[in-house]
């Protein structure tokens, strides 16, 4: 089994991370129909690599570790990981519905006339 420090590596983590944000920048830009699949496909990597990165440095032994003091922090900021990628599940379903409401709205605006 291959186990990497990513703590140890925390120079390319932001690299990549500034990489992926700036290729998820530009798929917003270009506005395809599939751009935001993949702006959250890449803000989801830059997240779950920063959710590795900071679950080593709370388990400790690693180059970077969290002292037992700081148990409330690393809490936060785990809680923070997670709830930006519950943010980015919540969104395509927001956006969906509004598709669906508007589309009904038009048709039912049709049958009227």
């Amino acid at each position: 089994m291959l186990i990497q420090d990513h703590t140890l590596n925390v120079v390319i983590l932001f690299v990549v991370a500034f990489l992926f944000l700036f290729m998820s920048m530009m798929h917003k830009i270009i506005d395809v129909p599939y751009s935001f699949y993949a702006y959250m496909i890449l803000i989801g990597l830059i997240v779950l690599m920063f959710v590795m990165y900071h679950a080593q440095t709370i388990n400790g032994g690693r180059f970077a570790e969290m002292r037992i003091q700081d148990y409330l922090l690393a809490s936060l900021i785990l809680f923070n990981d997670f709830i930006i990628l519950y943010m980015l599940t919540i969104y395509p379903q927001v956006l969906n519905k509004t598709r669906v409401t508007t589309d009904h709205h038009h048709h039912s605006c049709a049958l009227l006339r």
